[in-house]
């Protein structure tokens, strides 16, 4: 899938967290969602040039693709399971922006499940899992594009109170 495809997803996830969460104001709910959407673009950290490597820089990089190859640890479960225990022991007070990473970050692992290369879920068993063939950058790509788009829309106006009232004019 394209960055765009994950960001959007990531902040479709982050929102749909929001939604089960009592009383969050529109700062959270800013805060949420953005932590989510730029979480669903960092498993691609291993790869030059994507969304991820351009922001953290090369150097990092290649230090990344020293310890792994793309679609490799950065795309399992355990990894964000990892990083999400690490962040919350050293900073247990933000625990509900570190679920909105995880999910942002397991939104995009499960997206590259339906790409023919797989990813590895069950790390460090070396078998990636596939469930269809969605190219990166075709038509079903830029589809799902914009029902993540629709579904961001929908869930803020829910969650904003906005849609109660339309309907309620």
């Amino acid at each position: 899938m394209r960055g765009i495809t994950h960001f959007l997803a990531g902040a479709a996830a982050g929102l749909y967290y929001c939604t089960t969460l009592p009383d969050t104001d529109v700062k959270t709910l800013g805060i949420i969602t953005g932590v989510s959407a730029a979480a669903s673009l960092l498993p691609d950290i291993d790869i030059r040039g994507s969304k991820a490597s351009n922001n953290v820089g090369n150097d990092l990089v290649s230090v990344v693709r020293l310890f792994t190859s793309h679609r490799g640890f950065f795309h399992s479960p355990l990894c964000w399971a990892i990083v999400a225990a690490v962040v919350w022991y050293f900073c247990p007070q933000y625990l509900t922006f570190i679920i909105a990473g995880l999910i942002g970050a397991l939104s995009h692992v499960v997206l590259d499940m339906f790409n023919k290369k797989g990813v590895p879920l069950f790390f460090p068993y070396p078998k990636k899992i596939s469930l269809m063939d969605i190219k990166s950058g075709g038509g079903v790509d830029a589809m799902l594009s914009a029902v993540f788009l629709i579904l961001c829309i929908y869930l803020a106006g829910k969650k904003a109170g906005l849609l109660e009232l339309l309907i309620n004019r």
